[in-house]
């Protein structure tokens, strides 16, 4: 271990740099080189920091030791003391760590910046072989991106650009800033890898905010073509511009307007809903009878399908297979194919019916108040080669 001398030159510590213990290379002291405008007795405070954790790297304590050092480089920021920190994760096994706290030391001139970059070099051999070198940037530069690596550990980075040693694999970036949409990118990397990343994040929309007042709950709102919710509606987000507000009630007049929302604004909206007997435009929807006819339509036409595929077709296949003469066998069967046939078609047509008298019922159901009811009368007939189905309305 060589001798180390400190002075005391008007206030300045200036210390020697030069302390070999067991091949560790440690900087002893702080001395010039870097500007200093703060307090003395944090640069005095760091010094003593920086000797208590030489104390402890020379029985080899490196763990305990880092804590020393880090906190004298926060209170006076300087080359050696982030060489120091590096040779203690040297020691520890800790390369990337290590290889950060050179890289961030050999920025500035110091002492011990051949060994500085000596030892660089080395520990950039040895990442090589399972790590690989990723280069990141984003747009904006302002984004915190996490690294997530194969082992599930994450590292954090608050701006951008950056170069870090990620483990060979697959790691998963994503960047975020709060006026951005968040960017990720899922990459596989080998050893020895040289990668460069860019992250593209999107601005979000500005936004406004919509509250719109209608005399009637319910009403259905609607901002160019695109449903915005249900009347009560206060305090809405939305994309700033300009839209076509329309309020929808059933039974009540559409009420349309242009609207403008503007970003962090509240673009408020009181809607007066008229009924649909003042409107001669209004839509006032399908009455329910009609619905309701479809249905019992479609119900009859159920029942007639039924009578054809049980009380025609099946008597007929029956009959053609008793029959001793080939030719009345195909008279037969043809015939009960036939009416079975007329069952099937019969039985989509009802369907058909009835599903769309509940759709109307359902979806379009429009106000009964002004509507005749009409009767309908089905008409069944049927015949030796089959039969009809039909009725009347009557108004």
């Amino acid at each position: 271990m060589s001798n180390v001398a400190h002075a005391r030159r008007r206030g300045r510590l200036i210390g020697a740099m030069a302390i070999a213990l067991a091949g560790l290379a440690l900087a002893p002291g702080l001395s010039g080189g870097t500007a200093w405008a703060g307090p003395e007795e944090d640069r005095a405070r760091a010094e003593q920091l920086i000797q208590e954790g030489l104390t402890l790297a020379r029985g080899k304590q490196f763990r305990e030791a880092i804590p020393k050092f880090e906190a004298a480089l926060r209170l006076y920021p300087h080359p050696e003391t982030r060489h120091n920190l590096g040779r203690a994760h040297e020691e520890l096994g800790e390369l990337r760590q290590a290889h950060e706290y050179f890289t961030q030391a050999l920025k500035e001139d110091y002492q011990f910046a051949a060994d500085g970059r000596q030892r660089l070099m080395t520990i950039e051999g040895e990442l090589k072989k399972s790590f690989a070198r990723m280069t990141v940037r984003t747009t904006p530069s302002q984004a915190t991106v996490v690294l997530t690596f194969p082992s599930g550990e994450e590292e954090t980075h608050v701006s951008t650009p950056f170069q870090t040693w990620v483990p060979a694999g697959t790691t998963r970036l994503v960047g975020s800033n709060p006026a951005f949409k968040a960017a990720e990118q899922t990459l596989d990397l080998a050893a020895g890898e040289e990668r460069e990343v860019s992250l593209v994040l999107l601005p979000l929309p500005r936004q406004g905010f919509l509250q719109v007042n209608v005399n009637q709950p319910g009403a259905t709102v609607i901002l160019s073509g695109r449903q915005a919710g249900k009347t009560p509606l206060a305090g809405l987000p939305w994309d700033v511009g300009a839209y076509e507000l329309e309020v929808k009630l059933k039974g009540y007049r559409t009420h349309r307007e242009p609207i403008v929302i503007n970003q962090d604004e509240v673009t408020s909206v009181n809607v007066a809903l008229l009924p649909d007997a003042e409107d001669p435009d209004g839509d006032e929807g399908v009455p329910s009878w009609v619905g309701w006819t479809l249905i019992g339509t479609g119900a009859v036409a159920g029942g007639i399908a039924l009578y054809l595929q049980f009380g025609k077709a099946h008597p007929a296949q029956d009959q053609a297979d008793e029959a001793q003469d080939d030719a009345e066998y195909e008279r037969l069967h043809q015939k009960a194919i036939d009416f079975q046939t007329a069952a099937i078609v019969t039985g989509v047509v009802g369907a058909g019916l009835v599903g769309t008298g509940i759709y109307l019922l359902v979806a379009e159901g429009g106000d009964d108040a002004t509507a005749v009811a009409p009767r309908f009368v089905p008409e069944v007939a049927l015949t030796p080669d089959g039969g009809y189905l039909g009725g009347t309305f009557r108004f």
